[in-house]
């Protein structure tokens, strides 16, 4: 291409040809992102919730530290157990599709 000076045309060519794709792929992108940041959030808010209200009570001597880092833990774990979960239920119905054909 560069020996009869056609690179200025296959470029645009290509360019034409891959824009309606790479639009798409931005706006995959930007929405698995946002849905990234937002299960991020709620692993964090949840975190944070738990040790606010494990400290109002070891404050008021109702919970012990170790009781509340048990606690802590097994909020921790229940969310990040369910926000995995929740990113396999759309492969629920492909299983489901492939096991009965």
């Amino acid at each position: 291409l560069a020996a009869i000076g056609a690179e200025r045309h296959f470029d645009t060519l290509y360019l034409k040809a891959i824009a309606e794709p790479l639009m798409r792929s931005w706006r995959t992108a930007i929405a698995s992102g946002v849905g990234y940041g937002v299960s991020e959030f709620f692993s964090s808010a949840v975190f944070a919730f738990a040790y606010l209200l494990g400290a109002e009570l070891v404050v008021d001597e109702k919970f012990d530290f170790l009781a509340l880092n048990k606690a802590g833990c097994a909020l921790i774990y229940s969310a990040v157990l369910l926000g995995q979960l929740s990113s396999l239920l759309p492969d629920i119905g492909g299983a489901r599709v492939a096991a009965t054909s």
